[in-house]
């Protein structure tokens, strides 16, 4: 089976993944779509492939955000992977788009919601709009907290029996 990974943090990945990568690739190929920063190194002694993909991760310039689904797709259609995860919210949200567009099973993980949710405003109405429909079809929804979860089934962003945490 072959698993991509989205995540806006290579170094992330290093930090809280890797034991997760590391079973994952014994028995999978394991590739991972990620900006690259100093803790490639580590990535690079596994045995899985690597893929550098830019993201803004605090921004909100629409026309990055559309490089970044862009890219996304690219990736998708050259690797063909089995199923997607995807970490933190640009990947979940553009990754989900992608993924739903190509009918790629996927699971996303909530490492948070971020400051698009704490400040409120048109931002967090995009954003919740973005997520009803990129979570729509995620064959699972990782959270790492109850609140966020809390937050987005009150919402009505997911639904409930969609998680595991």
């Amino acid at each position: 089976m072959k698993i991509l990974i989205l995540s806006n943090k290579s170094g992330a990945m290093v930090d809280f993944r890797y034991e997760l990568i590391t079973e994952l690739s014994k028995k999978n190929s394991v590739v991972i779509a990620t900006p690259f920063d100093d803790k490639m190194e580590k990535l690079r002694s596994m045995p899985i492939r690597l893929i550098e993909v830019s993201i803004d991760r605090r921004g909100i310039n629409p026309f990055k955000d559309a490089r970044l689904i862009l890219k996304y797709l690219r990736v998708l259609k050259q690797e063909q992977p089995d199923i997607v995860i995807t970490y933190t919210i640009k990947p979940n949200i553009y990754g989900g788009l992608v993924c739903r567009m190509k009918n790629i099973p996927y699971a996303a993980n909530i490492t948070g919601l971020g400051t698009s949710f704490q400040n409120g405003g048109l931002i967090k109405i995009i954003v919740t709009c973005l997520y009803k429909i990129a979570l729509k079809d995620a064959k699972d929804i990782f959270f790492e907290n109850t609140g966020n979860r809390e937050v987005l089934v009150s919402n009505k962003i997911c639904d409930f029996e969609k998680h595991i945490y």
